[in-house]
């Protein structure tokens, strides 16, 4: 009974890209009533010396500001936290996604050539980028420094030069390519 067929190529993952963190609109509502409690209680403060001489007592007016000042303050930190949890969570999925791939990667390009890739290689997960030097070893036993392409979204594997331009393709082990 035959083995398994062996890939014709590996073809680089798909991964959705984490979008940078930035504030929310709720946030800056939260931010924008926190300034707005600040601006009354520098305002209320200000008169406060007037008010006092019309026989009006300013305090109450500054308790308010103040308590509409720190509820923004604090709406604004608990929201902001949330989202950063929320973004730091997305990061963390897309590592787990990225060492995923790059093990499935890794054991379909020994498949496909017949080498010994290291315990972590350094391979890219993304399209049209290169990885490495990592040591390998070939077929035939021998251990070159090889580089990692997904030049057109398919890796590509070649050994033996300083870098990706000088080092030379390997073929695939059904030699074809």
């Amino acid at each position: 009974m035959p083995g398994p067929a062996l890939p014709a190529t590996v073809v680089v993952p798909d991964l959705p890209a984490v979008a940078p963190y930035a504030p929310s609109a709720i946030m800056w509502v939260a931010v924008a009533v926190a300034l707005a409690g600040l601006a009354a209680v520098v305002v209320i403060a200000v008169a406060a010396p007037s008010l006092v001489r019309q026989r009006v007592r300013p305090m109450r007016a500054l308790l308010v500001a103040g308590a509409v000042m720190l509820v923004g303050i604090a709406a604004a930190a608990l929201v902001d936290s949330a989202a950063r949890r929320e973004h730091a969570a997305a990061r963390d999925d897309r590592r787990v996604a990225e060492k995923a791939a790059r093990d499935t990667a890794a054991r379909d390009i020994e498949d496909l050539y017949g080498v010994d890739l290291p315990d972590s290689p350094l391979l890219p997960v993304s399209s049209d980028a290169i990885g490495g030097p990592d040591e390998v070893v070939l077929p035939d036993g021998r251990r070159l420094e090889c580089f990692y392409g997904t030049l057109g979204g398919i890796y590509e594997l070649r050994c033996g030069g300083d870098d990706w331009d000088s080092a030379e393709r390997l073929t695939p082990l059904g030699g074809t390519e």
